[in-house]
């Protein structure tokens, strides 16, 4: 929960500072081309820019609804490559027993890690991407806090594990206003076997979707 609470703080913050930029931009809507500059340019000739974004998707977790939290920053370069870090927690809105007969728990998992994308330009208004991600995450189940205050801080843990993921994405993003982008996903979670306590070892291995709002300088 820790992991979600903070990721949800830095999306909200983010996703009021691209709310804030794009409201301070002139009335007027500048063009594709002067929206399309980067931060700066290589010896090369190379433009590399700056891309952030946040977002939410749709999962199933146990047979269950779910949802993610993401957020993410990368560089890009010719408006063609993209390279950077993602991180993404879970959502898993419900209270568990199976396990332990001294109270309730919750499910929580975050992972995170590098990602690269190739972006294909159709017209200067939209962009469609394929991209993979990988890199580490954490499961653990965490008894709930009315349980947890008579108890140890090494006991607040029921179980807890790490896992390796792979993820390949496509995506479509249209531009709304500016430098600002709205974006539809979609993903495939890949992950090394999670070892857990009555967890299933494919409990990651979904499929993913949902919307990102992005904010671009390139």
């Amino acid at each position: 929960m820790k992991q979600f609470l903070t990721l949800a703080a830095i999306i909200l913050f983010t996703t009021t500072a691209i709310a804030t930029t794009a409201l301070a931009q002139d009335t007027s809507t500048p063009s594709a081309q002067e929206t399309s500059r980067g931060i700066f340019t290589t010896s090369g000739g190379h433009e590399i820019g700056l891309a952030l974004g946040v977002g939410g998707r749709y999962t199933t977790l146990f047979g269950d609804d779910a949802a993610t939290l993401d957020l993410r920053g990368a560089f890009t370069v010719d408006r063609r490559w993209v390279i950077g870090l993602t991180g993404s927690a879970f959502n898993y809105d419900h209270t568990l027993r199976e396990l332990v007969n001294d109270g309730s728990y919750r499910f929580e998992a975050a992972y995170g890690g590098l990602f690269v994308e190739r972006w294909f330009g159709l017209g200067d208004n939209v962009i469609l991407s394929l991209g993979v991600a990988t890199g580490y995450g954490e499961a653990v189940y965490r008894y709930d806090k009315d349980f947890r205050t008579e108890k140890l801080w090494t006991e607040e843990t029921i179980d807890r594990t790490e896992f390796a993921f792979f993820e390949p994405s496509v995506g479509l993003q249209v531009r709304i206003a500016g430098r600002v982008w709205l974006g539809a996903v979609a993903s495939y979670r890949n992950t090394s076997p999670v070892q857990l306590l009555g967890t299933p070892e494919t409990v990651f291995q979904k499929w993913s979707a949902g919307l990102q709002l992005g904010y671009g300088l390139f």
